[in-house]
């Protein structure tokens, strides 16, 4: 099966140049008839497959507002890893919203209630899974069945609760993400003893930042179909990768683990 990205924000031309280490999502130049609509703004970014055996990078970006972007193959069982390099979240928010003030009262009024609460509006990355069928209109880990990790302060975010934080993460940081998928029991083993299936054996994702594994663990996770994603606020940009031969700690994170292809 082949492994992809859907991206589920309102479409932007970008024009920054495709990067030669990976595919650039924004500007591929091979979809971009299929993806520009008339009423370019009006409606809502069609479905977005990439093909893991033309790219196994993928540069992705954001203009203003949550851009969240997922494998259109989805996992049930194993241990994945897969990294995250995080290109920019040092975008200049503030000048941006001063730059939009515009004239009239209501938009001078609405904008500096934005400066007041700027850090509600910084460039943002979460990492995570989204299982199958969610709304993936909405940021990672703000609905149920779907859990991140969140680069400006550090918290998990499972379900949309915000729990306990890890340490943040930056501009250069690579994020490795490794995720225990464990398959759905079916309904008349529960309450059953049984040798060969472990009932009390939980999904869960373990982050670690260049290669330091992080304190907290995302636990508890349901059993399911997930897909893997990131979701980029506000301008912020990372390269996803899932490249085993372009990954800089999974031999250190293999040590430990049986991880399986994400093929």
């Amino acid at each position: 099966m082949s492994l992809g990205f859907k991206r589920t924000r309102r479409f932007h031309k970008s024009d920054s140049s495709s990067d030669s280490e990976g595919k650039d999502i924004l500007n591929d130049k091979s979809t971009s008839n299929n993806l520009i609509d008339k009423q370019q703004d009006s409606i809502l970014h069609p479905e977005f497959k990439l093909d893991l055996e033309k790219s196994k990078i993928f540069n992705l970006k954001s203009k203003k507002g949550h851009y969240t972007y997922y494998t259109t193959k989805i996992f049930s069982k194993g241990i994945f890893y897969f990294e995250v390099k995080i290109i920019n979240t040092d975008f200049d928010i503030l000048t941006y919203i001063k730059s939009k003030s515009g004239n009239s009262v209501i938009k001078k009024e609405y904008n500096e209630e934005r400066i007041k609460n700027i850090n509600k509006y910084l460039p943002t990355v979460r990492i995570g899974i989204i299982k199958e069928g969610n709304d993936y209109e909405i940021p990672i880990g703000s609905l149920k069945n779907s859990y991140a990790y969140r680069s400006k302060d550090g918290f998990l975010l499972k379900e949309g609760k915000y729990l306990k934080g890890n340490p943040t993460f930056k501009t250069g940081d690579i994020i490795g993400c490794l995720i225990h998928l464990k398959p759905p029991k079916p309904k008349f083993l529960m309450g059953i003893k049984n040798e060969e299936i472990n009932l009390d054996d939980k999904c869960y994702m373990d982050f670690y930042i260049n290669g330091k594994e992080l304190p907290y663990k995302l636990e508890d996770i349901k059993e399911g179909d997930y897909h893997f994603g990131i979701t980029l606020y506000n301008f912020a940009e990372a390269k996803i990768i899932f490249d085993p031969l372009e990954m800089k700690y999974l031999t250190q994170i293999s040590n430990n683990f049986e991880i399986n292809p994400l093929e």
